[in-house]
């Protein structure tokens, strides 16, 4: 899943945003890795869910707020993938959860962005 994290992440850093309607042919191509990558993402995300349970369990795949993070991910991405869906900005910003995915993989780098999330009001 890492892998496929960072080369979502290397993807979505060299998309181009100037081409709003996907013309080129590099946006073209990043498009079919765009819908590889989700494939991946719903494909562990129905893993989960199968282990854990959807919503009703305690412990469930939706009870967790990076699971939650990460299901919301995935339906921009399949909000994106739908034909004759505008390119406008709101997904283009929601799209950038994906690479926050990674927080959610590793304990140690979860310990620390909680931290620092529980640190912003005070630094306020």
């Amino acid at each position: 899943m890492m892998m496929a994290i960072m080369g979502n992440s290397i993807c979505l850093a060299i998309y181009d945003y100037g081409d709003p309607n996907d013309l080129g042919s590099k946006n073209k191509i990043l498009g079919i890795f765009d819908a590889v990558f989700t494939g991946i993402y719903t494909f562990e995300a129905i893993m989960k869910i199968l282990a854990y349970g959807f919503v009703v369990h305690r412990k469930s795949y939706l009870r967790d707020a990076w699971n939650v993070l990460d299901f919301i991910s995935l339906l921009v991405s399949y909000i994106s993938l739908l034909p004759g869906m505008p390119n406008f900005k709101p997904m283009r910003i929601l799209r950038v959860m994906k690479p926050l995915r990674s927080v959610n993989s590793m304990p140690t780098m979860k310990k620390l962005f909680n931290t620092l999330i529980m640190s912003l009001p005070q630094i306020g």
